[in-house]
């Protein structure tokens, strides 16, 4: 992602910016701002929503509260957006998700533990089936970069690690036509057995073409501590230390921050821990994140809080689901 520091490179050097794209998604980390913020540049903005499908409510209520509105909503929830307490969420509304979204790591990791739970998994191991995404970018040409999702082919145990074959979320997804992890876990190694014929059966033609198969060799050891979902749920420093030596972990749960630029048919919001607000770049961070999550979902969104108080509307924690 371009920053505020290429940008000022290319400008001293005379190159001429087209910076296309929305501006009120988060900017790279560790910047202060929109990066359109000090190029003084002259700027043409769009007004018109402009949606696949949905009802484009949430796209609307969250350019509002970027805009500085206090409430997140602009009319009554509908089967599409909704902003509920978060003790009313139940598993069936969370698993039916494309995604399921938080703002900090260890609450993503305790998504992941409550997934695998619910499809009956424990342990570390991943299994067949399970969804994983990459933190890091280890081989672009084959699209192992950094947030690309994938679903686990096999996994062999090496020491403090794992080396997995898995294959591109978008190639499951189509084949099998759902786009929930929890409905796709099942359907899995059927399919993974039908991907492994197809690439024997196209060897010869993809050594002349260059062209990846379909079920792709992490060529790193991913080390176990990436998949202690558990263990990082309940220790924050724990969880630090995971992501930073493994280059992989499960993926039914997203930060924000990953899944900038995609879009899901359904998206949950799962906001269950305080953003610190002490300052105006904290609150404009902030309005970034929620505007980025409320604007990943093509059909539904629904929010799930425990905030007393949700931008004006008023969430109550024994609220009927």
């Amino acid at each position: 992602m371009t920053g505020r520091a290429e940008a000022d490179i290319l400008r001293r050097y005379g190159v001429g910016l087209l910076l296309v794209g929305d501006p009120y998604q988060l900017p790279p980390i560790n910047e202060d701002g929109p990066i359109l913020a000090p190029l003084g540049t002259a700027t043409v903005e769009l007004d018109v929503v402009m949606r696949a499908d949905g009802d484009k409510q949430d796209l609307l209520a969250a350019y509002a509260f970027f805009r500085g509105s206090s409430d997140l909503r602009t009319g009554q929830d509908t089967p599409n957006v909704q902003v509920r307490h978060i003790s009313t969420a139940k598993p069936e509304e969370m698993f039916g998700a494309g995604a399921i979204l938080s703002t900090t790591n260890s609450d993503v990791q305790m998504v992941n533990s409550t997934y695998r739970a619910a499809l009956g998994l424990s342990g570390m191991d991943p299994q067949v089936g399970e969804r994983v995404i990459l933190t890091s970018n280890i081989d672009a040409p084959k699209g192992l970069v950094n947030g690309a999702l994938f679903y686990v082919a096999s996994c062999e145990e090496i020491s403090n690690g794992y080396r997995l074959e898995v294959v591109p979320s978008d190639v499951v997804e189509v084949r099998i036509g759902l786009e929930s992890p929890y409905e796709i876990f099942q359907a899995v190694p059927d399919l993974v057995k039908e991907l492994r014929a197809e690439d024997e059966a196209t060897l010869s033609e993809r050594i002349g073409s260059g062209a990846a198969p379909n079920i792709i060799t992490i060529p790193a050891t991913l080390h176990k501590s990436g998949f202690d979902c558990d263990h990082m749920a309940a220790d924050k420093e724990f969880c630090k230390r995971a992501m930073r030596l493994s280059d992989m972990h499960f993926g039914y749960g997203l930060t924000v921050h990953k899944v900038q630029g995609s879009e899901f048919s359904k998206v949950v919001f799962y906001e269950n821990s305080w953003w610190p607000k002490r300052t105006a770049q904290d609150e404009f961070i902030y309005r970034c994140l929620v505007y980025t999550a409320m604007t990943r979902g093509k059909s539904q969104i629904w929010a799930f809080t425990k905030r007393c108080q949700y931008y004006g509307k008023k969430v109550d924690q024994h609220e009927a689901a």
